[in-house]
């Protein structure tokens, strides 16, 4: 099973500049020690684990971690169509057939399930 949006965004996104020549303002990534600005490369993920103690995270030690939630959804429960006003709802997804690795199998048969 896959979760696709079933909706597109069509609002305006408007872009910073300024306003003297119309130039794209860009944001900089600028060490909070040193005043440095700092290339992508330099920069990393930290978990804070009290004020000004963070301890480093890579890449590798995130994708070892077995975190239950990446790759699934608890559906909670099913409402009548007719009962939800579809407006306040952020985004609207819809469930896709045939992704069969981490579980997507038992997934599909407990939609059914569900829906039946």
């Amino acid at each position: 099973m896959r979760l696709l949006a079933a909706t597109e965004d069509h609002s305006i996104h408007f872009r910073r500049v300024h306003l003297e020549d119309m130039g794209r303002v860009r944001n900089r990534t600028v060490c909070s020690i040193d005043g440095e600005e700092v290339t992508s490369a330099e920069i990393g993920k930290g978990y804070e684990v009290e004020k000004d103690n963070v301890i480093p995270i890579s890449d590798d030690e995130l994708a070892d971690m077995p975190l239950p939630t990446a790759r699934a959804i608890d559906v909670v429960a099913f409402v009548d169509r007719n009962t939800t006003d579809l407006i306040r709802l952020g985004q609207t997804y819809y469930l896709e057939d045939g992704f069969t690795d981490h579980g997507g199998v038992r997934m599909a048969f407990k939609v059914g399930e569900c829906i039946a």
